[in-house]
């Protein structure tokens, strides 16, 4: 992006890569929906970065373990 950019000036969106430009695409038209599929889809994120230690995940997103667990069963997370 550094080397097509123009010296000055701004950054046009053509010269922007899709993982910045692109748009997720909402499954659904109900708000509810799509605030459980962000919700499952950042704490399963979270997860991952913290190697599935649930203790740490909680920590990390501002939570108490038991909280994160309700929320992982409401979404239904595997709490493996």
């Amino acid at each position: 992006m550094a080397v097509s950019a123009p010296p000055r000036g701004a950054v046009k969106p053509g010269l922007l890569p899709p993982i910045i430009t692109a748009a997720p695409v909402a499954a659904t038209t109900r708000l509810v929906e799509a605030r459980d599929q962000f919700d499952r889809q950042f704490i399963e994120l979270a997860l991952a970065r913290a190697g599935g230690r649930r203790a740490r995940t909680a920590r990390e997103l501002g939570l108490s373990r038991q909280g994160l667990l309700k929320m992982m069963a409401r979404l239904g997370i595997a709490s493996s």
